[in-house]
């Protein structure tokens, strides 16, 4: 998926595996100029949910946005937990196992689960690394292992890992 949500962007495109050829899902009008709002503007980060077949997207403002593929749309499902969410200082990855997003910024730690439209902070057991708020932050899934593996940049050089659940 290419987003380009600006006011001179593209819009939303995906790239058809099968024959490598893109094709626009919105135009910039239905992204940038969406009249209800109810499309991401900005930097967003966004993880694709394969339990539920949609992308959602974390915004600077706090707010959380779905979309839907067969529908075509963007919608607003949630007003979010953390207001400091920005590519270079958050962390964000999707737990395939729990069908959860997990985000670590500079104000925590935070969870969202798309079943039930809950999104919260989490205290992890034994605490957390200080952020530093201009680092580039890094993390994925491992699914083998079921941890969340974060990285908080050159300089810190520091790693994190953390289960969820079991």
């Amino acid at each position: 998926i290419w987003y380009g949500a600006q006011w001179n962007g593209s819009g939303m495109w995906a790239l058809d595996s099968h024959d490598l050829s893109w094709r626009q899902r919105l135009t910039v009008r239905e992204t940038y100029h969406d009249p209800e709002g109810e499309s991401p503007i900005g930097e967003y980060l966004v993880n694709f949910d394969r339990k539920h077949d949609v992308l959602v997207g974390f915004g600077r403002d706090g707010r959380i946005h779905v979309y839907d593929f067969a529908d075509n749309d963007w919608t607003v499902r949630h007003e979010g937990v953390t207001s400091d969410i920005a590519p270079n200082k958050t962390a964000l990855a999707y737990d395939s196992r729990n069908g959860v997003h997990l985000l670590a910024n500079s104000e925590g730690l935070f969870v969202y689960d798309y079943a039930t439209n809950e999104a919260k902070g989490i205290d992890p057991v034994g605490g957390m690394p200080n952020l530093i708020t201009t680092t580039q932050h890094m993390t994925y899934y491992d699914a083998q292992c079921n941890v969340f593996v974060f990285y908080f940049g050159k300089s810190t050089d520091r790693h994190w890992v953390y289960r969820y659940r079991q």
